[in-house]
């Protein structure tokens, strides 16, 4: 990815005819972060840092992250930025009446929905696969069928309900939540009852480094 960014920037600044130097000046992105994506050596831009980069240049995000030819291929409905939510709005965010108290955003490089959302992973209930920073996507939409990484939470509680990342898997006829951390001190098995719900299926993550 990083190397295909840095070719995208390199052929729109040489269309254009600008320097990287007048590109921070135009998009307000320091000298050596600029450096870095031309170089190939930023693995995971940031939103912001992309919208920026593209706005000046006056081309969209999806011409600076891929080629031409994947570019055509790909739907810009696969292609969608997504409100960073906590694990108490999880619950009860709604595109409608939330978007305005987002306060951070991540391009969702797989298909997700216009309900789709993402969390930032907490503990070590799920490692190695999610280690505590991830921030994993998380689709609503998508059918919750055992073997799938879900967010669940259980509405026997009332007022501040919290949500829970766990693999949802099916033994006969019971259901149940699933650590997947071979360490993990609490519950590796959690019941799935009749309270439960399941608000969301984890489509993918985006590491920081």
């Amino acid at each position: 990815m990083s190397t295909q960014i840095a070719k995208n920037l390199s052929q729109i600044l040489a269309e254009r005819n600008i320097n990287p130097t007048e590109l921070s000046r135009l998009s307000g992105i320091p000298q050596p972060t600029l450096f870095k994506l031309l170089k190939g050596q930023s693995a995971s831009p940031g939103v912001v840092t992309l919208e920026k980069v593209a706005s000046a240049l006056g081309v969209s995000i999806l011409q600076i992250l891929y080629s031409p030819d994947l570019s055509e291929s790909r739907p810009v409905t696969e292609f969608r930025k997504v409100p960073l939510l906590d694990w108490v709005q999880a619950g009860a965010f709604t595109m409608e009446g939330n978007v305005d108290s987002v306060e951070e955003w991540y391009l969702c490089p797989v298909k997700i929905s216009d309900k789709g959302f993402c969390l930032r992973v907490r503990g070590e209930s799920m490692e190695p696969k999610f280690q505590e920073g991830d921030v994993v996507f998380v689709d609503p939409d998508v059918a919750p069928d055992p073997g799938k990484i879900v967010i669940a939470q259980d509405e026997t509680f009332s007022g501040t309900v919290e949500s829970t990342m766990k693999k949802l898997v099916k033994d006969g006829n019971e259901v149940f939540l699933k650590a997947l951390n071979p360490d993990w001190p609490g519950k590796k098995f959690i019941p799935f009852t009749e309270h439960m719900r399941v608000i969301g299926v984890v489509v993918g993550k985006y590491v920081e480094v």
